[in-house]
């Protein structure tokens, strides 16, 4: 209580909103936030869940941070009582980014790739750098030959880390973007939305939503209960909530669509390449807060995904046991974004009571 007194206390001029602005103010005094899994919060009256009431107190407590710490944004009403959505200004001048695309021939999925980011992007500063992994067919071979976008050959076995590496290390852009060929842009502003978030003093990487072709959620970030999963509202996380549809901090996000700061990519010695195949990118984003930069998650970028189009089914076991080893994942690891009593085996949820 001491801390929430000389944080100034709940604030009556906040309405409905005064725990919220409270958790933001101390946020604002560096003060350590812990879960207590066996206390049960005081309830409200329903009344209190009005989205009449609570959505407007909620923007204005969120816009007061926003002010509080110099960022320039706008806040508007979530699509739940109590969340909004806060979106930053990007800096100007705009910083310059390179999309990396890994690929081995499959030029149909190049092609449509680029060509969404071509026809919806509505950011402007932005490259695109083709890594080439072998790639054989002529049609590949003389699209390499006239596009007018950089391609990087990465010949040898595949290597995912290494190759993405590979075109990092070919990069002077300020920001990065790991991009799966298999993606169509679906969100015209998603380079402005995430470049927003990852250049926040204390952001080290953002992911993006991704639907299956049928329009399903595929990734809403990752979270590791016991083990790294895509957390997902339509099959395995069966709640629509105020934690699937916010902006928030995950322990990981894929790397089929993320963003660093290439600085910093380089200064975490880039994707691991013992983690050939899978969990390099996960392994990342850990990194990443080891190094007291946080990921986070966007639900308001989206971009379809045709999973496996590219890879297939490769999923070396020595990479998942390499990690698992590393992280100590079935023991002493636990996901500092995702609660303990909830676990996800496959599409199956489980609450464990306390």
């Amino acid at each position: 209580m001491e801390t929430l007194y000389s944080a100034g206390g709940f604030d009556p001029e906040a309405g409905w909103a005064y725990e919220h602005d409270a958790y933001l103010r101390l946020s604002e005094a560096k003060a350590r936030f812990h879960h207590v899994a066996l206390v049960l919060p005081c309830g409200r009256p329903a009344s209190s869940f009005d989205p009449s009431r609570l959505n407007g107190d909620t923007c204005r407590v969120v816009q007061s941070a926003l002010d509080r710490r110099s960022w320039r944004g706008t806040v508007t009403p979530g699509e739940l009582p109590g969340l909004v959505r806060w979106s930053l200004d990007v800096a100007s001048p705009t910083p310059s980014i390179d999309i990396i695309i890994p690929t081995r021939d499959r030029i149909d999925l190049v092609r449509r790739c680029i060509t969404s980011i071509e026809r919806k992007s509505t950011y402007q500063n932005y490259d695109i750098i083709l890594l080439d992994n072998d790639s054989v067919e002529p049609a590949s071979l003389d699209y390499f030959a006239t596009t007018k976008y950089r391609v990087v050959p990465c010949p040898g076995p595949f290597n995912y880390a290494h190759i993405v590496n590979r075109g990092v290390s070919h990069s002077s852009a300020d920001y990065v973007v790991t991009l799966n060929n298999d993606t169509v842009l679906v969100t015209p502003d998603w380079l402005e939305q995430m470049l927003a978030l990852v250049a926040l003093p204390d952001v080290g990487v953002v992911g993006a939503c991704l639907l299956d072709p049928d329009g399903r959620l595929e990734h809403e970030g990752i979270v590791i209960a016991p083990y790294p999963q895509h957390l997902r509202t339509d099959s395995n996380y069966p709640h629509v909530d105020c934690y699937s549809r916010a902006i928030r901090d995950v322990a990981a996000v894929t790397g089929a669509v993320q963003m660093v700061e290439r600085e910093f990519w380089q200064s975490l010695g880039g994707m691991d390449e013992q983690l050939k195949v899978v969990m390099n990118d996960v392994d990342l984003c850990l990194r990443s807060q080891m190094e007291d930069r946080l990921v986070v998650y966007t639900p308001y970028v989206e971009l379809l995904h045709h999973v496996g189009s590219s890879r297939g089914n490769l999923d070396p076991l020595e990479d998942r046991n390499r990690f698992i080893r590393r992280w100590d994942i079935f023991g002493s690891f636990r996901d500092p974004y995702f609660p303990d009593s909830l676990l996800l085996l496959g599409e199956k949820f489980f609450y464990f009571l306390r």
